[in-house]
């Protein structure tokens, strides 16, 4: 066995759309495929297998070409199934948990043994979160913390996908959007990504000190910020995004490259962000050795996520339960925000929305 478990994470725009009138597999699908096999992934965790269901021609046909397994979700209210490969060498006696409620696309779970260490279970999945509701996302990755809750029963999660929502943005490369600029559109698409919070108590002072001066008095209008509830809900249950570890721990910052909003159709959305995700449990997060961003314009609307584990760190962690790392540490990267920026961020609100107004001004 290699010495190197890699996973790939991908969101093939559209599965590289329908199959042409002589029944030949589209350039772009093919392209894309076999350039995930010259990845040599052990694991591949796709988004957008729309012309991909299970048993088609298709499937069969990508099974063949990355010398993998296949699993595919079947489709809830959206378009665009989950799916996942597998190298059989690498994870053993792999079986498919189907979830549906209360996703808009159900991801593709499977429940799998690493072979160097078969008696540990581990779960993958592959999930694309809904894109247009904050709320629906937030009962999505409610529905995964029934996973990360298995960690308790020395079970492993690896999770990754299009999570349609920017990480908390402390630490990221990537400047936060601003929802209030010009430069913003689609006044749809801020619904889809934000979340309303209250202003600071200084601005709310000086917008009711203007009430005492003549003239007209405009509402104060709401403030939207970038959700980022999936990844701070993730990252207080104890899992951890693998680029974000690894920028933090080895300085490795462009590894937190952003994933999607390159394309021509992404016009007035607020510019790339990093939205494609791999996420791990606190012990198998310390066996990351590399993380990697792939450009795969021309082929999709969102870039590919690659992560390189140590096949020994693996093995050793999940038997000995050692070198985990703490949820301490990886909220050491924001202990720069106060409490009173706290008080600011949840006051008038029952969740817990993640923003630094101080730090975004």
């Amino acid at each position: 066995m290699s010495s190197v478990i890699r996973l790939i994470s991908c969101n093939m725009e559209r599965d590289g759309d329908r199959e042409e009138p002589d029944e030949k597999f589209p350039a772009a699908w093919l392209e894309a495929t076999t350039m995930i096999a010259s990845l040599k992934g052990h694991a591949v965790l796709r988004q957008e297998m729309t012309h991909s269901p299970a048993g088609s021609r298709r499937l069969r046909a990508a099974e063949k070409i990355l010398g993998m397994r296949g699993f595919v979700s079947p489709n809830n209210i959206g378009n665009n199934p989950t799916g996942m490969f597998l190298r059989e060498d690498t994870f053993q006696d792999a079986e498919q948990h189907q979830r549906m409620f209360p996703w808009r696309t159900p991801p593709t779970i499977v429940h799998t043994r690493f072979t160097v260490a078969p008696e540990v279970r581990l779960t993958l999945g592959s999930v694309h979160h809904a894109y247009n509701d904050p709320g629906m996302r937030a009962r999505e990755v409610g529905d995964i913390t029934a996973y990360v809750d298995k960690l308790k029963r020395r079970e492993h999660l690896i999770l990754g996908g299009d999570h349609n929502e920017s990480p908390l943005p402390q630490g990221e490369p990537t400047p936060s959007i601003d929802w209030a600029s010009p430069e913003i559109t689609d006044d749809v698409h801020r619904l889809h990504r934000t979340v309303e919070i209250p202003h600071s108590l200084r601005t709310r002072a000086l917008h009711r000190m203007r009430h005492l001066l003549p003239g007209p008095h405009p509402r104060l209008a709401p403030r939207r910020v970038s959700c980022s509830y999936l990844d701070q809900t993730l990252l207080e249950a104890g899992m951890h995004d693998a680029a974000r570890y690894h920028a933090t721990n080895r300085g490795n910052r462009l590894c937190q490259g952003p994933t999607a909003g390159h394309a021509s159709n992404a016009k007035g959305q607020g510019g790339p962000q990093r939205i494609d995700r791999i996420y791990l449990d606190p012990w198998l997060t310390t066996a990351v050795i590399n993380v990697q961003v792939i450009d795969i314009s021309g082929l999709s609307d969102h870039h590919a996520v690659v992560v390189d584990l140590s096949a020994r760190g693996m093995a050793k962690s999940p038997r000995t339960r050692a070198f985990s790392i703490s949820r301490a540490e990886a909220f050491g990267v924001f202990v720069d925000v106060t409490p009173t920026e706290f008080q600011e961020i949840h006051e008038g609100t029952h969740t817990r929305w993640w923003h630094s107004p101080a730090r975004s001004a």
